[in-house]
């Protein structure tokens, strides 16, 4: 979750981030806007965890 998608990605990208450093390099492929950082991660988090709504939003 961010306000800045440019940013993060080179933050990701620049091997900042201690999570995702083994999995570089990451490419942006889908975004969402929200005004509500609450309902943000709601959305995050229900992507997350429903395989059915990441497959279609992510297909193989």
């Amino acid at each position: 979750m961010t306000d800045n998608v440019k940013k993060r990605l080179l933050e990701h990208n620049s091997g900042l981030t201690p999570s995702t450093k083994p999995f570089l390099p990451f490419q942006v492929i889908y975004t969402e806007d929200y005004e509500d950082k609450t309902e943000c991660r709601k959305r995050e988090l229900k992507i997350k965890k429903n395989h059915a709504l990441k497959k279609s939003l992510f297909p193989d």
